[in-house]
């Protein structure tokens, strides 16, 4: 998949649809226009259905007031509580995929410098450090230092605070290149958080070792809201209200009126869902949308079905961006460049319509901003973890793995797929970097780690066979309610 989808999906970021869908009134009954033909019960397989545009939720008066009651309630309870409880109701609001209608006092509130006591405090001390960076500040990691240092060595009694060990180990993920104390701090937690995990009850453990799976910072935060709302259900000091809020969104659902080809239209969406989780962009999921699936059209005539010359036209024709230079193209390269080109056009109308803003001319002439291609990067070393043995029994060119081992003369194709996973974890460090220092909108920011978080989802059943595949994640995010109870 092409980095240019995201320059062309980022001028479109500005596409809104409804910034916010007006709830119905308990017991929460959606009212829906539908096909007959409905996807839930089609035997077909997930990734080949078309998302159906007939389903569009009823507004009213009474729905629009009782979001705003919640939305009260949630705001009432930032203002009201101390610090650290201040924090958890953030971390919570965030997690369960809701950020978006507290975006003003998230900033306000996790901006303000708490009074902690930094000696002792090592859970709200991380989980403060982690958000600031999460939302966007630039803070220093010199709070984790004073509190996870002694003498240069991380203090061993530390490993009796488990909530503050993986609260530690889930800010350490946000660590640049060259904060080594972060390094370091990631490379302890992880192995008191694993050395501890049988001495936990059974939901510690099962909370634990989640989260050394994938950290929070690396996962695509649409699933991780659904994820988390059905453990939230259950949890003991819930507020009512966020989940009450949070399970409204899920029941929603996420149908937008998506025009598909004949390719995979839902693994197509699952990429925006990750990339663009906010529902105010609704739109530009469409668009983006679109553009995934004439990418993985291309992607199968680089890998399958295009010679050599006829990559390197095909490849020159797009450098130009010009329709003259399609005329020596076969057949088949002319339809997938005049969708590409079509659809490119048609979205940098509406920008152009919306918002007075020509977006062709910027993607001919801007180079790529480090930000975006440390992304794509990451995206493209999972792919190949992803795909590479699928590619190797078609007898497709060898990818970066495949390099790896030839260069250094490695015959275990575990060695290589572990130095890729290494390669992509010193991407991150740099990206992470990368986005403190930049001076691009928040916005686009938060577009490029999704990216990057968005791909291991994607890619990482083709890896380790024990995670979920595509389909599942498809299944849970567009086709199964949370609960209601």
């Amino acid at each position: 998949m092409s980095v240019r989808l995201l320059r062309v999906s980022l001028h479109g970021a500005t596409f809104h649809g409804h910034s916010s869908w007006p709830s119905t009134a308990p017991p929460w009954n959606l009212l829906l226009r539908t096909s007959k033909l409905g996807i839930i019960h089609s035997k077909l397989p997930i990734m080949s259905m078309a998302l159906h545009n007939q389903v569009v939720p009823i507004q009213d008066e009474c729905s629009t007031k009782s979001l705003e009651q919640v939305k009260r309630k949630i705001q009432e309870a930032l203002l009201n509580s101390d610090p650290l409880g201040t924090l958890k109701i953030i971390d919570t609001i965030q997690q369960l995929g809701i950020g978006h209608h507290f975006e003003e006092e998230i900033k306000a509130l996790v901006g303000r410098v708490f009074d902690y006591d930094t000696v002792h405090d090592l859970f709200a001390t991380s989980l403060h450090f982690r958000l600031l960076r999460h939302n966007g500040f630039p803070t220093s990691s010199g709070t984790i230092i004073l509190i996870a240092l002694w003498s240069g060595n991380f203090k061993e009694s530390l490993n009796k605070d488990i909530w503050g060990m993986l609260s530690l180990y889930e800010a350490s993920y946000l660590g640049a290149e060259d904060e080594e104390v972060l390094h370091k701090a990631m490379d302890f937690s992880k192995a008191q958080l694993h050395n501890a995990i049988p001495q936990l009850g059974p939901q510690v453990s099962m909370h634990v070792a989640r989260s050394l799976i994938l950290p929070r910072h690396l996962k695509m935060a649409k699933l991780e809201a659904k994820n988390y709302i059905d453990e939230y259900s259950h949890a003991s000091n819930q507020i009512l209200a966020l989940l009450e809020l949070a399970k409204w969104w899920e029941e929603l659902g996420l149908v937008g009126r998506l025009g598909f080809g004949r390719d995979r239209p839902g693994e197509c969406f699952l990429w925006t869902l990750g990339i663009f989780p906010e529902p105010s962009y609704s739109n530009c999921r469409i668009e983006l949308t679109k553009t995934i699936c004439i990418l993985l059209v291309m992607d199968d005539i680089f890998d399958t079905y295009g010679s050599l010359d006829e990559l390197v036209l095909f490849t020159e024709a797009i450098r130009r961006w010009d329709l003259d230079a399609i005329e020596q193209l076969p057949e088949y390269m002319k339809i997938c460049y005049m969708a590409l080109y079509n659809t490119t056009h048609e979205i940098a109308y509406k920008i152009q319509k919306e918002h007075g803003q020509t977006a062709v001319a910027y993607l001919k002439r801007t180079p790529y901003p480090r930000l975006f291609s440390c992304s794509g990067e990451i995206l493209r070393l999972w792919d190949d973890l992803g795909t590479s043995t699928e590619e190797q029994e078609r007898g497709d060119n060898a990818c970066s793995i495949q390099c790896h081992m030839r260069e250094n003369k490695i015959s275990n194709e575990n060695e290589g797929r572990k130095h890729i996973r290494e390669l992509i974890g010193k991407l991150w460090q740099e990206l992470n970097g990368v986005a403190m220092n930049t001076n691009l909108p928040w916005s686009i920011v938060k577009a490029s780690l999704n990216m990057a978080r968005t791909a291991q989802v994607i890619y990482q059943h083709g890896d380790d066979k024990s995670t979920y595949s595509v389909d599942d994640y498809v299944q849970t995010l567009l086709f199964t309610p949370s609960p209601k109870n």
